[in-house]
């Protein structure tokens, strides 16, 4: 969907690994991600924008397939 968050997995030459993990999953618009590698898993962040501010700020840790 419009302002959705997904996870895919990319080898070092570039070819996709498995399908696209949607992360987001509320009706709010998902903006600015910022994905870092932790040495066993990820730690995913990303601004969820409301109607008004103040908007809301979500961290995710996720293994090394993408899952929460």
């Amino acid at each position: 969907g419009v302002g959705e968050v997904y996870f895919t997995r990319i080898s070092a030459a570039g070819v996709k690994l498995g399908a696209d993990v949607r992360v987001t999953t509320s009706a709010l618009q998902a903006q600015h991600p910022e994905l870092r590698w932790l040495g066993a898993d990820y730690a995913l962040a990303w601004q969820e924008l409301d109607v008004a501010p103040p908007h809301e700020l979500r961290l995710l840790a996720l293994d090394g397939s993408g899952d929460a």
